[in-house]
C-alpha cells in the first residue's frame, strides 16, 4: 500500500488522523516523520504541524484484496473477492463473486487462468516462502475438473477399442494433470482386476488331500477304516480241514 501524507498540530495527532484516514488502529499503521511540530515565535510567528507519512502494515490478503480490487477498476467489472488464506499451509484460495462471472471465467477458464497466474505473481513477489493461488469463480473450477475427467475416460475407452493413441486438444498443466491422474487410476484399476484372486488354505490344498486320499484307498489296500486296510494279517481266514483217518487191512473174500 502507497504512502499517505497526514498533518497534525502535534505527531500524536497526525498519527490519529493517519488511523482514521485508513480505517485501522496504531498497532497496524507504520509511518515516518517528515517533520516535527513548531511553536514558532511566541507561538504566533513560523508556527507550523507535525508532517508524517503513514500506511497500513504489510499484510498479505489486504495487499492482495488492494491489488484484485484496483485490476477489477481498470476493467470496470464488480467483482467481490473473498480470500482464504492459510499460511501454516502457505495457500490462498480465492473466490470471486458478481454479475459478469461468464466474462471473467472466459472460454475454457482461459481469462481466470490469467487472473490466477497474475494474483499469484503479485502474492509471491515478496515472500521468502511459494504461496500456491487458486482462483475460482461460480465453482468453475470443480465443474471443469468433472469434465477432464470424463474425457480422460472416453478417450481411454476409445484408445482401447480402436488400438491406437487417441489426440485431444492441448491443455494447460493443471488440465494435463487431472487427465495424466485419471489414466493412471485407470491402468491401475486394470491391472488389479487382472490378478487372479488367491483361494484359502483349505480349497487351495484340496488336490493334495485328495490324491493322498485315493493312494490310500487303491485297490488291494482297501478303504480307511476296512479290515483290509488293518493290514496283511489282518485279513486272512482260518482255513479248516478235515483229516480222515486211513483205512488199512486186507480186504475180505
Amino acid at each position: 500500500m502507497e504512502f499517505i501524507e497526514v498533518r497534525g498540530k502535534t505527531v500524536e495527532e497526525a498519527i490519529t488522523n493517519a488511523q482514521i484516514q485508513l480505517g485501522t488502529t496504531s498497532d497496524k499503521i507504520e509511518y515516518e516523520i517528515i517533520e516535527r511540530e513548531s511553536n514558532g515565535f511566541l507561538g504566533i510567528i513560523g508556527k507550523k504541524d507535525a508532517v508524517i507519512k503513514a500506511r497500513k502494515k504489510s499484510n498479505l490478503v489486504d495487499d492482495t484484496l488492494e491489488f484484485l480490487d484496483k485490476m477489477f477498476a481498470a476493467m470496470e467489472m464488480e467483482v467481490k473477492s473473498t480470500i482464504d488464506y492459510s499460511e501454516e499451509n502457505r495457500t490462498m484460495n480465492i473466490d470471486f463473486s458478481g454479475d459478469e462471472m461468464g466474462i471473467l471465467i472466459g472460454k475454457r477458464g482461459q481469462t481466470l487462468d490469467s487472473l490466477q497466474y497474475l494474483t499469484s505473481l503479485v502474492v509471491n513477489k515478496d515472500e521468502e516462502k511459494y504461496t500456491r493461488v487458486v482462483v475460482d469463480a461460480e465453482n468453475y473450477r470443480e465443474r471443469r475438473e468433472d469434465a477432464l475427467v470424463t474425457l480422460a475416460k472416453r478417450t481411454a475407452q476409445k484408445a482401447t477399442k480402436y488400438k491406437k493413441n487417441m489426440i485431444i486438444e492441448p491443455k494447460n498443466p493443471y488440465e494435463r494433470r487431472i487427465i495424466h491422474l485419471r489414466n493412471l487410476a485407470e491402468k491401475e484399476a486394470k491391472k488389479e482386476a487382472k490378478k487372479e484372486p488367491q483361494a484359502p488354505a483349505g480349497v487351495r490344498n484340496s488336490g493334495a488331500v485328495r490324491r493322498i486320499a485315493e493312494k490310500k484307498g487303491r485297490p488291494g489296500q482297501g478303504k480307511p477304516g476296512s479290515d483290509r486296510a488293518k493290514g496283511p494279517a489282518a485279513g486272512k481266514q482260518k482255513t479248516r480241514r478235515e483229516h480222515k483217518p486211513r483205512v488199512t487191512g486186507k480186504r475180505g473174500n
